[in-house]
């Protein structure tokens, strides 16, 4: 049994957009050609539906290579062996030994690869070698081109800042932007408010929605969005590149991106219209280095004990701790500007989140006595026995196959009658192991819910007992969210902290 694996490459996603049709289905047709003609039965087909530099950016060559450890696979059928690896070194030893390990062909329109073959394996690396330096050479030839279309002032951008179209250069290749009236209008009443009368960013947010303006996208302004556009040089008549960086790092598995701040930018003169004059910007600049705002997390410290828990029962949107300089007691708020849930002060909505818990963990002791244990354990049995019924039933569907394929090797069944019979036991036993995977989950979640129904009362008494005495906004989080998933706050009267309702949602798994 073999399988397929597709992935469009860098070089195709361009070719689509000048109208060569879908690349992924083209190939699946070659490769399904190509299986016929060679008599081989493909049992899966992993379409990669986006393309990725490494392993880590592909979910679908994660589980291929998963599958072909196991000896899942006779061999893997591929457009090129490119295809499988382009990423680094470690990457392509990574599928190199996967396949090798194994013992799984590598099969190509052009080639069959033996891992097990000495002359194939080093044909196989020296692919993956060429192909890795093919890529880097591509993408220092983007990097130089895209370099010179911002020293010619052109756009580079995807998408087009708030108050600008983005429009192709006239008799000539590229893009420029193009001034959006009724959107340059609010920029420049941005600029005029932060420059000329001093308003910080959260304040121009709460005038622009007041007075009804609304972003590119019909949301409501936040003090982030201002930020931005009061950071955009564009808006000066310049365009830019390299202004933040991807710097990767492996940790297991994940590949983490990160895209700080990069010291190297290039800044060149734009061809498009300023809807600022370059003083104003750096007016807007020279302030926001004089009035910094007051960081939220001083030296990478949580401040914040709520900070993932709590959030606006309203509108949904996080609430968000508003520190003041010099203030003893911080409050909290919705981050929705729009919203009009009243702040309070974060001792007041910590004490109240306290007494809930307490209530609500007498409650839980009543309701979720003996009686609650039991009926798990009842439906724990149940999905077990019906899981062994549907076991012995592939044990019956494979001895079937194996009565085929004796059938066939005594000359009693024709090779049609065999691949019938043959068909139909596999097509059985697919289906009774999907429904074997749906009881196991039922399984795994009747015994989740059963631990976490022993556990969390222990949990929220810690919980209760631990808070008060400790004295770290991190320790208190960690806490809070090992027994919460969320905490929702309501405040309906100014001044009454009586008025606040919680609604709290515990880690709890009872379906």
């Amino acid at each position: 049994m073999d399988a397929i694996y597709l992935r469009k490459s860098r070089i195709d996603l361009d070719a689509e957009k000048s109208g060569s049709g879908n690349t992924l289905l083209r190939h699946k047709t070659a490769l399904l050609d190509l299986a016929k003609r060679s008599g081989r039965e493909i049992g899966e087909i992993y379409e990669e539906v986006r393309s990725g530099e490494t392993i880590a950016a592909r979910p679908e060559m994660q589980r291929l290579l998963s599958d072909v450890e196991e000896g899942k696979w006779d061999a893997v059928l591929v457009m090129e062996v490119e295809r499988l690896a382009r990423g680094d070194s470690i990457d392509q030893g990574i599928v190199a030994q996967a396949f090798k390990s194994s013992n799984t062909l590598i099969i190509t329109p052009t080639k069959t690869y033996d891992p097990s073959n000495e002359f194939d394996e080093e044909y196989f690396e020296f692919g993956l070698f060429m192909s890795r330096r093919e890529y880097k050479s591509i993408r220092r030839r983007m990097e130089a081109g895209k370099r010179a279309a911002v020293k010619e002032g052109k756009y580079m951008g995807k998408t087009p800042p708030f108050g600008y179209r983005r429009v192709r250069v006239e008799n000539g290749k590229g893009w420029t932007l193009e001034i959006v009236p009724e959107e340059a209008a609010v920029v420049r009443h941005i600029y005029d408010l932060h420059v000329n009368q001093g308003i910080g960013f959260q304040h121009i947010a709460r005038t622009l929605n007041d007075e009804g303006f609304r972003t590119q996208h019909g949301n409501t302004w936040s003090p982030y969005a201002i930020r931005s556009i009061l950071d955009n040089i564009t808006y000066a008549g310049y365009v830019y590149y390299g202004r933040r960086k991807t710097v990767k790092n492996s940790k297991g598995k994940h590949e983490i991106k990160r895209k700080p701040l990069a010291d190297d930018v290039l800044v060149c003169k734009g061809i498009h219209e300023a809807i600022i004059p370059r003083d104003m910007y750096d007016a807007s600049q020279a302030r926001r280095i004089s009035h910094p705002s007051i960081p939220i997390h001083k030296d990478n410290e949580l401040v914040n004990p709520l900070q993932g828990v709590l959030y606006c029962r309203k509108c949904g949107h996080r609430m968000q701790l508003n520190v003041r300089s010099g203030a003893k007691q911080h409050s909290l708020h919705c981050r929705n500007l729009s919203c009009d849930n009243i702040s309070a002060r974060l001792p007041v909505v910590e004490n109240t989140l306290m007494q809930m818990l307490e209530s609500w963990l007498e409650t839980y002791k009543v309701e979720n006595s003996t009686g609650y244990t039991d009926t798990l354990q009842e439906r724990i049995t149940d999905a077990y026995a019906a899981k062994q019924r549907i076991e012995d039933r592939i044990d019956q569907e494979s001895r079937k196959l194996q009565k085929a394929y004796d059938m066939l090797e005594c000359g009693i069944y024709t090779p049609e009658e065999f691949k019938i019979r043959r068909s139909s036991a596999q097509e059985n036993i697919s289906e009774l192991n999907t429904k074997v995977a749906l009881f196991q989950n039922q399984i795994d979640e009747y015994n989740r819910a059963l631990s976490q129904q022993t556990e969390i009362i222990p949990k929220v008494e810690q919980l209760i007992l631990m808070y008060k005495y400790s004295d770290s906004p991190r320790e208190k989080n960690e806490m809070l969210k090992d027994v919460l998933y969320k905490v929702e706050y309501e405040k309906t009267k100014q001044y009454d902290d009586s008025s606040i309702e919680l609604w709290i949602y515990p880690r709890l798994n009872q379906e």
